[in-house]
């Protein structure tokens, strides 16, 4: 292989980045193919379980062996995923004060992490729940990237401890995080949740650029934009929120207003048949994915209720920043069709301050069909129509796109 340039067997080996088997093959053909190969095999670890017949498997365990007997792979590893499983009456990883924390100690070069247990996993009694001393363990002053789903904590105090130390964290997501214990979600947060923080710690807080919110507590939204919340807001420029109840609004809007004018895109995913009291007026750039199957079943309610209320509930039209603006509706056609000319309207109204373009995408199973079918075509029309003034300006767009 000497005959070969190292660029080229390297750049080689790169187009293999994704083929994990190639690369094992790749890493014993010979001494030029083994670094490249070695480095995109252990720059994404994933530690899941895996069941056979006589025990359960703990990855972490044959991992941290690893680890001790080629020093070299620790550096290598900058993508890290941890999943739990149940192992008999206690989750392994959350009770773990051992192994995990050396496993992370170890990963000096490690930028994105995602935690993720399984929803049918969760259990009442705490067993489920990450401790507080692993919490601080996962607060690593080089990450950029955390990811939490289907996770729990006692209190939102040691949900916190997760931030004590990441100072370069720019990427937050959670998903379905859960309290256990009920009566410290309705404890205040001046009280519970948020410790003061001197000028020193508040100065060297990491300053998100993106936030994920999916089935979180209300509480622990709350500790993202107290006054002493171990994270920084101000420098937020895209947040994606899922919201199923209008009960949120208000703790989202302080989001939004925690982020101010540095907020870029907004992407929001709720249902026309909620009631919402968020308004994202002054964002820039908006998409909005709602679904809408059961309107009809609620008083007063169309397929524009909810997307209409998003807009100029709390701010003026001469606040709007609104540049694009996207709407993706999973409706049946029938329900656009037969909305109000009403509901068009004040629809159309509020979005006769969007500067460069409107788009409404409507979902389909199979394109094909969907585009010969009388009725979609009459739903993509029945738009056009109830957007007159944005389409004569030229700014609507209307599309059928591949849905789910």
């Amino acid at each position: 292989m000497d005959a070969f340039p190292q660029e080229l067997i390297e750049a080689i080996i790169d187009e293999l980045f994704d083929d994990r088997e190639a690369l094992k093959a790749c890493s014993l053909v010979s001494q030029s193919f083994f670094p490249r190969s070695q480095k995109l095999l252990f720059s994404s670890v994933v530690l899941d379980s895996r069941d056979d017949s006589s025990r359960v498997h703990n990855p972490s365990a044959d991992f941290l062996r690893l680890l001790v007997r080629s020093k070299r792979i620790a550096s290598l590893v900058r993508n890290f995923t941890i999943y739990n499983f149940t192992c008999g009456k206690n989750s392994w990883f959350t009770q773990d004060q051992d192994i995990v924390p050396q496993i992370l100690g170890s990963l000096s070069n490690l930028r994105k992490m995602t935690i993720s247990g399984r929803h049918y996993d969760r259990r009442w009694d705490g067993s489920s729940d990450i401790r507080t001393s692993l919490c601080q363990s996962f607060s690593l002053p080089h990450l950029r990237s955390l990811s939490l789903n289907y996770t729990s904590f006692l209190k939102p105090s040691d949900f916190l401890q997760l931030f004590s130390n990441s100072r370069d964290l720019k990427e937050l997501r959670l998903m379905n995080v859960y309290i256990s214990d009920q009566l410290s979600l309705q404890a205040h947060p001046d009280r519970e949740h948020n410790t003061p923080i001197d000028d020193e710690r508040l100065s060297q807080r990491p300053k998100l650029q993106y936030l994920r919110i999916q089935n979180v507590p209300v509480v622990l939204i709350d500790t993202l934009t107290h006054t002493h919340s171990p994270l920084d807001l101000s420098s937020l420029r895209r947040l994606q929120v899922w919201s199923d109840h209008g009960d949120q609004s208000d703790h989202l809007q302080r989001l939004l207003e925690a982020a101010g004018d540095a907020l870029e895109e907004v992407v929001f995913h709720g249902f026309s048949s909620s009631t919402n009291g968020l308004d994202i007026s002054h964002v820039p750039n908006i998409t909005c994915y709602f679904s809408n199957f059961f309107s009809d079943r609620v008083a007063n309610h169309t397929v524009l209720s909810g997307l209409t209320e998003l807009f100029f509930q709390r701010y003026s039209r001469d606040t709007s920043r609104m540049e694009t603006v996207t709407f993706n509706l999973r409706s049946h056609p029938k329900a656009i069709i037969d909305c109000p000319r009403d509901e068009w309207r004040r629809l159309e109204e509020a979005m006769m301050v969007v500067k460069r373009r409107v788009r409404f995408e409507i979902p389909v199973r199979d394109m094909k069909r969907s585009m010969r079918d009388p009725l979609e075509r009459e739903c993509l029309a029945a738009v056009r129509r109830g957007m007159g003034m944005l389409s004569d300006r030229g700014i609507l767009e209307v599309d059928m796109v591949q849905g789910p």
